[in-house]
Parts: structure tokens; C-alpha cells; sequence
């Protein structure tokens, strides 16, 4: 059996809010008030009998005290000094001997003897017994009254005999009796308030402890997780301070400053490429730099990037430090060529839908007339023959007008799991007789694992079937197309399987393979040039990628990335 323990509930108390948790400890001030207030008052009552106890059992002991005397005296030879010498301990008021009906037999005080100290009702009201009763003064708050019979027989002789007294009355003085009670109770009312206030603070100490080891991590991890962010964050980052010593640069700003020479540059003068010296003093006269275009950089191979820079302030609002950020516009260019591309294609795909409804009709009519004529004239070589040419022509506008629509308004793909390698031995296969008639020769090797890939497989055959096709063309008589699959495995990257598709045909020119994947853009004069960009449509809208590369008479090559799945994919 499990054991729990309550430290858990008890960190999670002292972990909350801090609301609910001053909440939760005024609450238990409150309860303990209230508890301490009962226990300080029962606590008061039973000091109180204590004390009257105390009187009590004195008083017992005087009375036991004149009892013993009265066994040796009579009334003519006690006189009243010894029983004010008796009333002379410490705490004593005064000491009288009563008789039956109240009146004061013998008393410390010799001026009263004879007087009544109580009438007979109120002397039996009072009840005197065999035991000590006792009272404050109803006439003197400041004296406690006991009384009990006055019985000297039961030290060897009988009452009746001893003065007439029956009844002995002694007071006290209780002078500091309230002041000893307050004096108590105060005493409880402090320590239960420096227990309070201990326990509060231990409380209180605790909490802060946990919240500030809590805030720290917090901290700790804030910073961390900032450190973290800008250390990987994309855009370039440099953070110096007034004299230009470089206080922080993230990664992407030592790969954009790309030179060993510079990795550990401790001042912006020591930077290349722009005038960073220049740039701060500008800062520091109050110009603001927001996205400012310069190619980068100033030398070689030019990348557009984007420029910023913003004076950083402290709490009390002075400047500290500058920070300057560098964006790669390369991506967003391109995000730009894209969406303009998108824009394109969403024009063409409305012209292509007008043209379409326009000339398949009329195409279709002429194909129609061709392939009557070519029955008509079978006598007629020459003039079948132009039949024969026009139905083909026909037929080829007909697919270019089909490509145009494939490529103006892509169809809705189906991905599901295939396998890559099946789909490219077919779209091969389909090739077969293209490249018999171009005398090429297509190889594949197929690897003995399935290539599995979330792909729709009639699009994905006809997008390879338009590189093969496009590699075929381009080859020379005698020449060779190798395809291959595999899978590819790059750093923090899932795995993915690429297809290599190569040629040895004349090559491409950098400014032709930036262009091959724009629609109708041809080096064929028989080319529709839809036949690439159709395959890159294919390929990206599967979540793959397209990528050639090639040179002047070196051939070209074509790899294909789709990323790869697990065979029992769900």
C-alpha cells in the first residue's frame, strides 16, 4: 500500500497564489484568536480558584491555628493581643470570633468586640460548616472573607466552654489578587500573540522562500529560454555599447559575417562590409534605422537584406547599448515571386477556362473533319496524309490546352501512402517507347525496400513521367537517363526519400534553369514548356521539393524529395 505523504499539499499551499494565501493565513489568524481567547479565559478561571484555594487552605490554617490556642486558654487567660499577634502574618486583615446570634466574641481589632458583624439571617445565609467557606468582601473587594465553625473540642475540648464563639471569620488581603489575575492573563495574551506572530512568520518566511526559489527558476528559465530564442533566432542580431565594443551576437550574425577573420572581433570597427562605426554615431545623434535595403555584402555575391537598429534604454530611461538587426530578404523575395506567381496562375486559370470552352469545340470539330477526310481519301496518298497531319495537330492542341488547365487550375490531390519505387518503374515504363524512338537508353535500379511516401499516385506518375520525358528529350542518340531512389537523412530534419533523375544532355546555363520552371518557357521549338512547372506544382502541393542542377555541356539533374513514412502509416 501506498503511502501519501501531506508535503506534497503542503507545497502546493504554500506554492499558490499569493491571494489565496493571505487569505488562508488570516483565516487561521482568526481560528487561533478565537482559540487562544477560550483557552486564555479558561486558563484565567482555574488561576482564579488556584488563588482562592490558596486563601482557603490559609485560612484553614489560622482557624486550625486559634482552635489549637483555645485548648490552653480560657477567655480570661487569652487575651486579645495574641490573637492580634496571630493576625500579624503577612496577608491578614483581620481575625474575629463570633458567638451564635453574630455578635463578635473576640476580634483583632478590641474597639468592636461586643459589636454584631452579622445579623442571624445573614448568618445563616453564610452557613458557616466544618470546612472553610469563603468570599470577597461584599464591603471591602480588596479583602477575602472565610469563615467555618470554631470547634476547639476537636482539639480536646468542647466548644460551649471556650468564650462562647461558635463561628471564626478571617480575612485575607486580597489587595493584588485582580492585579495578580490581569497580571496572568497578560502574560497569556503575550505569549499567545508572539506564538501567533512565530507561526505567522514561519509561515510567511516559508512562502517567500518557496516563491522566491520559485521566481528564480522562473528567472532562470526566462532567461534561458530568451538566451535560447535569440541565440537561434533567424534574423542577425549584434548588441554593442557606446564606445562600439560588441557586447552579444547571435549565430545567424557570425554566419552573415561568414570570415574566421572576424569571429572574434571585440569592436563594431573591427566588422566588415558596412560602416558600423559610422552607422553608431548616427544612433547616438538620434537617427532611427527601421528596415532599411542594401545588398550584403558589399562585395562578391550580393544577398538583399534588411537593416535595423534601435538605441536600448535602462530603467531610468538612458541610453546603454544599440542593437542592430540584419533580415535575409532572400525567403521573403521569394514568398513575394510566389504570391505574385499565385496571382499569375489565378488570371491564366480564368483565361484558360474562356479559352478552353472557345477552341475545344471548334478542335473538336476539326479533329472530326481530319479523321473523315483520312477515311475519305484513301486513294489519296498526299491529300491523307494532310488529313492524317491535321488530326495530330489537333490532338496535340488538345493536350496542350489540357495542360494548361491542369497547370492554370490544379486538380484536388489524394495522398495516400505509395510506393515511390513502383510509381517511378511505371512512369520508366511508359517512357519506353519515347525513348526507343530518341535512342536513349532509361535505367533504374530498384531498391529492394518499398519507398513509402504520403503522395497521390496519378499525379505523382505524371509529374515524374514529365522529367523522364524531358530528360529523354534532351539526351543525344545513344545516350543515357539514370534514375535512383533512396532515402536521405539530414541533421534535425526528418528522413525523406530522394529520386535522382540525370541526363547527358547539353546542360543549362544558370539564367535557363531559373527560368525552366516558369510556364511556357521552352528551349524546344516543339515545347509547350507546361511540362516542368506541371511537375513542380505536383510536386510541392505533395509536400515535396524540386531541386536541378546542371552546367553547360554537363547534362542536367533533377532530385525529387518527398518526405518518407512508415510503412504501417494510419
Amino acid at each position: 500500500m501506498k503511502v501519501k505523504y501531506p508535503f506534497g499539499a503542503l507545497r502546493a499551499f504554500f506554492a499558490t497564489d499569493s491571494r489565496k494565501f493571505w487569505i488562508a493565513l488570516l483565516l487561521f489568524a482568526i481560528v487561533y484568536a478565537f482559540a487562544a481567547s477560550y483557552i486564555i479565559s479558561r486558563l484565567t478561571r482555574e488561576e482564579e480558584r488556584g488563588i482562592i484555594y490558596n486563601f482557603n487552605n490559609r485560612a484553614r490554617f489560622l482557624a486550625w491555628t486559634i482552635e489549637g490556642s483555645a485548648r490552653f486558654f480560657s477567655r480570661r487567660s487569652l487575651p486579645g493581643q495574641m490573637l492580634i499577634e496571630i493576625a500579624r502574618q503577612p496577608g491578614v486583615a483581620w481575625i474575629a470570633l463570633l458567638d451564635e446570634h453574630g455578635r463578635i466574641v473576640l476580634d483583632t481589632n478590641a474597639q468592636v468586640v461586643g459589636d454584631s458583624l452579622y445579623t442571624p439571617a445573614e448568618l445563616a445565609n453564610l452557613a458557616p460548616e466544618n470546612y472553610i467557606k469563603g468570599r470577597f468582601s461584599p464591603d471591602d473587594p480588596d479583602v477575602y472573607e472565610a469563615w467555618t465553625r470554631f470547634e476547639p473540642g476537636r482539639l480536646g475540648k468542647r466548644g460551649d466552654e471556650v468564650w462562647g464563639a461558635k463561628y471564626i471569620f478571617i480575612g485575607l488581603d486580597a489587595t493584588d489578587f485582580n492585579k495578580s489575575i490581569e497580571d496572568f492573563r497578560q502574560g497569556l495574551i503575550l505569549v499567545a500573540s508572539l506564538i501567533l506572530l512565530s507561526v505567522l512568520s514561519v509561515f510567511a518566511l516559508i512562502y517567500y522562500i518557496i516563491h522566491y526559489a520559485s521566481s528564480r527558476r522562473g528567472l532562470e528559465n526566462a532567461k534561458a529560454l530568451a538566451s535560447q530564442i535569440v541565440a537561434n533566432f533567424p534574423a542577425a542580431l549584434l548588441v554593442c555599447d557606446g564606445d562600439g565594443d560588441i557586447l552579444f551576437r547571435n549565430a545567424a550574425m557570425t554566419r552573415l559575417l561568414h570570415s574566421s577573420d572576424h569571429s572574434f572581433s571585440r569592436n563594431l570597427a573591427a566588422l566588415p562590409y558596412m560602416d558600423w562605426t559610422g552607422l553608431l554615431k548616427n544612433l547616438k545623434e538620434g537617427e532611427t534605422v527601421v528596415e532599411r535595403e542594401m545588398n550584403w555584402p558589399a562585395g562578391g555575391e550580393r544577398a538583399p537584406v534588411s537593416l535595423s537598429a534601435a538605441r536600448l534604454k535602462d530603467a531610468a530611461g538612458n541610453v546603454v547599448h544599440y542593437l542592430f538587426i540584419i533580415r535575409n530578404l532572400e525567403e521573403i523575395n521569394l514568398l513575394k515571386e510566389k504570391l505574385a506567381e499565385s496571382r499569375k496562375l489565378s488570371e491564366l486559370g480564368q483565361l484558360a477556362t474562356g479559352l478552353a470552352h472557345e477552341i475545344r469545340n471548334p478542335l473538336s470539330s476539326i479533329r472530326g473533319c481530319a479523321r473523315y477526310l483520312n477515311q475519305k481519301l484513301e486513294n489519296d496518298p498526299m491529300a491523307r496524309e494532310t488529313a492524317e497531319m491535321l488530326e495530330e495537330e489537333a490532338t496535340r492542341l488538345n493536350r496542350v490546352l489540357s495542360d494548361l488547365l491542369g497547370y492554370a487550375k490544379p486538380q484536388q490531390l489524394r495522398p495516400a501512402p505509395a510506393d515511390l519505387a513502383g510509381i517511378l518503374q511505371k512512369a520508366i515504363k511508359l517512357t519506353k517507347m519515347d525513348a526507343e524512338a530518341a535512342s536513349v537508353n532509361v535505367t533504374f535500379a530498384r531498391p529492394d525496400d518499398e519507398a513509402i511516401a504520403l503522395v497521390d499516385e496519378d499525379k505523382t506518375l505524371r509529374a515524374l513521367l514529365n522529367i523522364i520525358i524531358n530528360a529523354i528529350q534532351f539526351s543525344p542518340k545513344g545516350g543515357r537517363v539514370a534514375a535512383s531512389l533512396k532515402i536521405e537523412t539530414v541533421a534535425n530534419k526528418p528522413p525523406c526519400w530522394r529520386i535522382d533523375i540525370e541526363d547527358e544532355g547539353p546542360g543549362m546555363s544558370d539564367e535557363t534553369m531559373r527560368m525552366i520552371f516558369a510556364p511556357y518557357f521552352t528551349t524546344r521549338p516543339e515545347g509547350a514548356g507546361l511540362g516542368l512547372p506541371l511537375a513542380r506544382q505536383i510536386i510541392e502541393r505533395s509536400g515535396g521539393v524540386i531541386e536541378v542542377w546542371s552546367k553547360p555541356g554537363s547534362g542536367a539533374k533533377f532530385s525529387v524529395y518527398f518526405p518518407a513514412i512508415d510503412e504501417n502509416y494510419e
